[in-house]
């Protein structure tokens, strides 16, 4: 059973969208998977992907049910919960910490992500047990200078990265189709064995 939360305090960096891609790759390619995704975001796009593609999914944004509603959830016999934050600094990503078995910090090789990137790991390392694997993963990564220093910042932090994500049209779509093809698909699979390699999943 395994807890993975996705968190940074900047929006944009494709936080919500590798969750659900990962969230439905599990759903359809784990038979014995029983997947939920745990929105904690106001925005509720996990939750909206969810609801199209049947995976379960509650809504929490009180920061004193994270850890209940995990504990419920693992009651009810769910292998994977999956837990999504808003774009933003807030006393839920220290109760979502505290719960996790493992935390996915997304970023893009930007400035501006690298700027907030120093923050999400100081935050995270405060909150998060021992225990918790922490990684980061390098979204719409293409060749570009801030690769190597968004790496850089994740060291400081002892973050391995895990793995590298392109932009690809497939992520665009994934929430209107409700499902993952072409090069996007061939990535998330990617992004789930580094996972598994990893035992997280």
């Amino acid at each position: 059973m395994s807890v993975i939360s996705f968190i940074q305090s900047k929006g944009g960096v494709g936080k919500s969208t590798l969750l659900c891609a990962v969230a439905w790759y599990i759903h359809n390619n784990k038979p014995d998977a029983k997947v939920a995704i745990l929105d904690t975001d106001v925005q509720a796009t996990a939750s909206a992907f969810a609801e199209k593609t049947g995976i379960d999914y509650l809504d929490v944004l009180d920061s004193t049910e994270i850890r209940p509603t995990i504990s419920a959830l693992k009651e009810k016999g769910y292998t994977h919960i999956l837990v999504d934050t808003a774009g933003y600094q807030s006393d839920l990503i220290v109760f979502v910490g505290m719960s996790s078995d493992c935390v996915i910090v997304p970023t893009r090789p930007a400035e501006p992500d690298v700027n907030a990137l120093f923050k999400t790991l100081k935050h995270i390392r405060a909150s998060v047990t021992d225990d918790c694997k922490v990684y980061g993963v390098l979204n719409n990564a293409g060749i570009n200078n801030m690769n190597k220093e968004t790496v850089n910042v994740l060291a400081q932090y002892d973050v391995p990265l895990l793995c590298k994500v392109g932009g690809y049209i497939g992520f665009s779509e994934m929430h209107s189709t409700a499902g993952l093809h072409g090069k996007a698909l061939q990535a998330v699979r990617g992004l789930v064995a580094s996972l598994e390699m990893e035992n997280v999943i």
